[in-house]
């Protein structure tokens, strides 16, 4: 982390800790970045200024998991440039869907400093794509935590969706008793998007990429989650009180009920206290459908 709160205290600006890819997802997005530059220099910052944005679906381990600040180019254009950060991930080398973007890094052009300007995002690449991306060196994963100063998270987001910016800063302005609930229902009256479409893709430009290493893995899909557990002697990842017989390499996850399986392979099996879902694990991705239908029928209790 120290080397992302590092560049977004030297351009007060926004840094997003990304990964390098170990296999042709096509569920994750892609970021084209220029070589680093060759000249660096040591940066002194206090992270207490700074925020860190970490996303609920992400997984973060090993030793790494804090790296040493690194040292970054002493010729950064200026203030408003917005870095983004890299880290190496621990994912299986078998496609799997997920929600955050990659960034393309030239890792020969400046290994030290780990910095380079982004050129471009690729969302969400074709298998032929993908396994292109995933083949060269050049390539790294947006895991979505996103470090930098509360003025350069506030100005980005003014300057990009002024809808949010100014219906929130009215709200939070407001003297009267009742803040909270006018914050509340100007959020509620906000247009749903992520902070990667509403601000990072309209300013790419003026991005950066810095490689970071720790281990991680997103876990936005039940299948992805799984990569956490270890497999037992039949392939299966377990959680919970689980019993079966001749299943193999399946998911099973349990929170309140024993879950009982008997000759199956490749699935996922979820159950909790209200609810069951069953499906083929090379078909989690449609989980994301069936949230969708269950709202569009009225069933949030279930959500």
């Amino acid at each position: 982390m120290r080397s992302a709160f590092d560049a977004a205290e030297k351009v007060g600006a926004l840094v997003i800790i990304g990964v390098r890819p170990t296999y042709p997802s096509t569920g994750y997005g892609y970021i084209h970045v220029e070589p680093a530059p060759a000249e660096s220099s040591e940066v002194e910052t206090d992270p207490a200024t700074g925020k860190v944005d970490v996303p609920g679906e992400v997984a973060i381990t090993g030793e790494n998991t804090v790296p040493e600040g690194r040292p970054i180019p002493g010729e950064i254009p200026a203030a408003e440039e917005v870095p983004v950060t890299g880290a190496v991930p621990v994912s299986e080398a078998v496609p799997s869907p997920g929600v955050v973007s990659v960034s393309e890094y030239n890792p020969a052009a400046n290994r030290e400093s780990r910095i380079s300007r982004v050129l471009d995002f690729i969302e969400k690449p074709d298998l032929e794509v993908a396994k292109e991306l995933a083949a060269s060196n050049d390539y790294l994963w947006n895991c979505g935590i996103v470090a930098g100063t509360m003025d350069s998270i506030i100005q980005r987001i003014k300057e990009n969706i002024p809808e949010h910016y100014h219906k929130l800063s009215e709200a939070l302005e407001s003297n009267s008793d009742e803040a909270a609930d006018l914050v509340g229902k100007a959020y509620n009256e906000l247009h749903s998007i992520s902070f990667d479409n509403g601000v990072l893709e309209k300013c790419v430009s003026s991005l950066y990429a810095v490689k970071a290493e720790f281990d991680w893995d997103d876990i936005g899909s039940i299948d992805a989650l799984a990569k956490t557990l270890t497999p037992d002697s039949d392939g299966n990842l377990v959680k919970g009180r689980y019993i079966g017989i001749n299943t193999t390499n399946s998911v099973i996850y349990g929170t309140d009920a024993a879950i009982c399986t008997i000759d199956i392979d490749n699935m996922i099996v979820v159950g909790t206290k209200d609810e069951v879902l069953v499906c083929p694990r090379d078909r989690s991705q449609k989980v994301r459908m069936l949230v969708e239908k269950l709202k569009e029928q009225g069933h949030d209790d279930l959500l």
